[in-house]
Order: C-alpha cells, then structure tokens, then sequence
C-alpha cells in the first residue's frame, strides 16, 4: 500500500507564508504533480522544483479542516499515461504574488509500492490523493477548484446534499427517489468477468462457471487495489483479497481475475463521478420546484447537459446491453 511522508513546506512556500501572515498576499493552490525522482526527506525543504514529473493533475477540491490546516484534494488516472512509473514524491504548488508558481509543498512515498501502470486499452487505473497541510491562517487561503477538476468520492456523496439544498430553496416538496437503492458509491456490485465482458470494456469471459461477488471500495480500499493492480502488471498470480462479506476471510484471486476486479472498480467509480457532475450541474440550473421535484439519482441527465465522456459511456453501456448499476 502506498504510504506518504508528511507534507514539507519548501523554502519558497515558507516565504509565501510569511507574506500572508503580514497580510500581503492570500494563498491559491492551483495543481499537483507527480515524480519518479527519488529525494531524501533532508532535500525536501530546500526544493524549487520536481524533477522528472510524470504527471500533473489540477486541484479538484479545497477545504479548511481547522483554523490553520487546509486540505487538497486531486486525482491521477493512467488514460493518457504511455509509461508505467513509480510514484516516488509529489508536489503541490502555489501561486506567490512576486515570484508566479512556486512548488510550496513536497512529500515522499516511503513504502516503494506506489505504482501507475501504462494504460493498455483495457485496464484503467487511477488514485485520488488527499493533502492536508498548514497554512497559518486558513481564512487566507482562496478556495477555488478548477472547473476541469475531477469529482472526488466526497463529491459523490454530496449529491443528495445538493439536491436537499436546491429543494430548500425553492420550497418544501418531495424529490423522488433522491438517492435509489443499489446507487450506494462505497460498494461496487458485480465486478465480475461476465458484468465486465458485457459492458464492452473488458474481453468476454470464456465458457466455465461465473461467480458474482461484492466488493466495497472506501478510500481504503481503492488505495489497496492500486497496490494490487501493480501485482497484476508484474504477472504476479494468486492475489489475496476480500469480499465485502466481513463473515468470509481472505482467499486468493488469480491474476486474470483480479485484473477484471480492479478494471471493473476503476469502470464503476469513473462513470458515477462523471454522472455526478453532469447531474450537479443539471441541478443548479433549476429554477423552478416542479422540475425539481422530478430530480432522482440514476435519471437521465437531459443531453444538453451530459459531457462528452458521459455520453461515450452511455453509448458504451448500451452497445454491451448492461446499465450503470451492473
């Protein structure tokens, strides 16, 4: 499982710091970014830049926890990557109002397991990294996500939130089924070889005997199953892992098997937060409670208002005769 150091304020972030403190400047977060290069904890301070970068993602979330921490959120896919790398440090940057972009931050990945494959037309993999680090004075900071952003988990379980709060404002009436049974983001039903098969993502499974089984996907575990894709990709077989079942121990996947379970996990999360968005969006467009009050999570989002890649994967899911539940 990956493991990270502590974030490590740099030199330059520490003198963005003290520009905010005397109240010259706010702080803006604006991307994070990953390296193969491999640091001592003792460099980590004394950096201006990351060498070796692999990859960049923009911030798709900013909270303040308490008065002086803030944490950052921002997410890592390998559909565009054409190298597998180790994730061995990362860096989160910062807009300083004299110098442009500074690196303020840089961690290290201590357990050597952090691991982003190529991607191979079939397997999509991804990780969502969440830092939390102090900025002296959280009221200081702009708290601003960029559009092109990537939906977190949190996201996903606030839209029942967003649509409670939509139906506050325009009056008290019942939206229909907010949140139906089986749209639950912690579980993931069906990541077998036949569901995979049928959703066109992954080839068919041969004749022989198809299982069903449940697995959850907390943070946890979607962290775990980044450790064990690295498994897959290196042909490691006989795979350890869990069912959702708490009264069944662990047994053994095979590699091809686990395989379709990390590619059915990475499948099932991508739609929802792609859904997500587009129905927040759809959401706030509202202005009226009648229409509201046709809202439910699993609708289908008007065209106009589905993106791109929620549409490619509708079609996907048509073509392979199965829906988003699967």
């Amino acid at each position: 499982m990956a493991e990270f150091s502590k974030l490590v304020i740099t030199d330059t972030g520490q003198a963005l710091l003290a520009k905010m403190i005397a109240g010259s400047s706010n702080i803006r977060f604006t991307k994070v970014s990953t390296s193969s290069a491999t640091y001592d904890e003792m460099q980590l301070q004394g950096l201006d830049t990351l060498s070796d970068v692999k990859q960049t993602s923009v911030i798709s979330g900013v909270s303040r926890t308490n008065e002086t921490a803030i944490e950052v959120e921002a997410a890592f896919t390998n559909a565009d990557l054409m190298e597998g790398y180790h994730m061995r440090a990362l860096g989160l940057y910062a807009v300083d109002p004299d110098e442009g972009e500074i690196l303020y931050a840089v961690a290290k990945e201590l357990s050597g397991c952090c691991y982003m494959p190529a991607y191979n037309g079939v397997t999509l993999s991804g990780i969502i990294l969440t830092l939390v680090t102090t900025v002296g004075n959280a009221e200081s900071v702009s708290l601003e996500v960029t559009p092109a952003g990537i939906a977190t988990y949190k996201d996903i379980q606030a839209v029942q939130t967003e649509i409670q709060s939509v139906r506050a404002q325009l009056g008290n009436h019942t939206v229909k089924s907010d949140v139906p049974a089986g749209a639950v983001f912690s579980d993931m039903v069906g990541a077998t070889a036949e569901t995979a098969g049928a959703a066109g993502y992954v080839p068919a499974p041969g004749a022989g005997k198809q299982t069903k089984e449940h697995f959850t996907l907390s943070e946890q575990d979607q962290t775990s199953l980044m450790g064990l894709q690295t498994q897959v990709v290196q042909g490691v077989d006989n795979i350890p892992w869990h069912t959702s079942d708490q009264t069944q121990p662990c047994r053994y996947y095979s590699n091809a098997d686990m395989a379709l379970i990390v590619t059915a996990a990475m499948q099932y999360v991508t739609y929802h937060v792609t859904y997500y968005r587009d129905l927040r969006i759809y959401i706030r467009s509202l202005d009226n409670k009648d229409e509201v009050n046709t809202v439910y999570y699993g609708m289908e989002i008007p065209p106009e208002y589905q993106s791109e890649p929620l549409r490619d994967m509708l079609s996907a899911m048509a073509a392979g005769g199965t829906d988003a539940e699967d």
